[in-house]
């Protein structure tokens, strides 16, 4: 791995790749217009990451049907996020056409880097697809997630390689905030993960699984995934999440340059100030950051990035309209 060069993904990455994806107000519209709010929970309408907090809360003054109430209605909407994103993939790719996304795929193949995403839809998986083919996705993760066809009765050994699993030769992707193709039997805490990879799913079960028994492998999982709530320190507790935060530390701890890409690194996700923090405070690199963002609000990003990181430590060129453009033609110097 390159551990010079890392990237961070936000929200704004897949906006940059795919305008159809989501911002966090856009998803709270997406559901306030879709009826998936209850009549009792529309104080919250506007505001999806206050609403899921709200319900996941075992508040004081809620009574224990409140509370087990608000838990399933809780449950049910994490269900309509991965659906939403699922349904996403399916309708809104990316432009393979495009010279600086291609630029970027390549950089990152070429450099081996590692990619640490809040965002658990699957466009930088594609992204990387674009100019490097592998099997599956999970060739990216690095970490033991197993195939959704192993709870099947069925030897699929004739097309197993071993290049399915761990290979150090390949880019990594830690996903922070879980992924729309993991699933896991969220009863007990470190439930293996299953990894539904789409382009081998389809691949081989159409063949030799009936629909029916196909679905029968998740009827016990659940999507690992972490929502937009205030809180998510309850949300980390899977010993695999917990091992890719210590991995994600020990990148920022090792990097020199720290591309900072489409996060404005908000109050409510503490977490992540933290975790950079702490890394950089042991790296004794002359590190350097850069912000690729927009270009809107950019006095308090500025401020932002300055309070948690100090001053003279982040580059703000990258803030800009344009800002893919202008990474893509940084790297190709490179």
């Amino acid at each position: 791995m390159n551990g010079s060069d890392i990237f961070f993904f936000g929200a704004g990455f897949s906006k940059s790749l795919n305008n159809s994806y989501p911002t966090l107000a856009e998803l709270s519209n997406y559901f306030l217009d879709n009826n998936f709010i209850h009549e009792n929970e529309k104080i919250y309408k506007d505001n999806l990451e206050q609403l899921l907090t709200y319900l996941i809360t075992p508040l004081p003054f809620k009574t224990k049907e409140d509370i087990l109430r608000d838990e399933a209605s809780y449950i049910e909407k994490i269900d309509k996020i991965n659906n939403y994103f699922m349904e996403l993939r399916g309708n809104a790719r990316i432009d393979k056409n495009n010279k600086d996304i291609l630029i970027l795929s390549k950089y990152i193949n070429n450099n081996r880097c590692i990619c640490i995403t809040l965002n658990y839809d699957l466009l930088l998986e594609e992204m990387l697809f674009l100019t490097r083919e592998h099997e599956s996705y999970d060739v990216f993760y690095k970490i033991p997630v197993k195939q959704i066809d192993e709870r099947a009765r069925i030897n699929f050994s004739f097309y197993h390689d071993k290049n399915l699993y761990i290979d150090n030769e390949t880019a990594e992707i830690i996903k922070l905030h879980g992924s729309i193709n993991w699933y896991c039997d969220q009863a007990y805490s470190n439930s293996p993960i299953y990894s539904h990879s789409a382009r081998m799913i389809n691949r081989y079960f159409k063949y030799f699984i009936t629909v029916p028994y196909k679905d029968e492998l998740f009827i016990d999982l659940k999507p690992l995934i972490i929502p937009p709530i205030l809180d998510k320190t309850n949300n980390y507790n899977h010993i695999l999440l917990q091992s890719l935060w210590r991995k994600a530390f020990r990148a920022i701890w090792n990097a020199k340059n720290i591309y900072i890409y489409g996060f404005s690194f908000p109050m409510s996700d503490l977490s992540v100030v933290y975790l950079f923090q702490s890394a950089l405070r042991l790296n004794e690199n002359d590190y350097k950051i850069y912000v690729i963002n927009t270009k809107s609000n950019i006095d308090d990003k500025k401020k932002r990035y300055n309070e948690i990181f100090g001053e003279n430590k982040c580059d703000f060129s990258f803030c800009c309209d344009d800002n893919l453009e202008k990474l893509a033609k940084h790297l190709n110097k490179k």
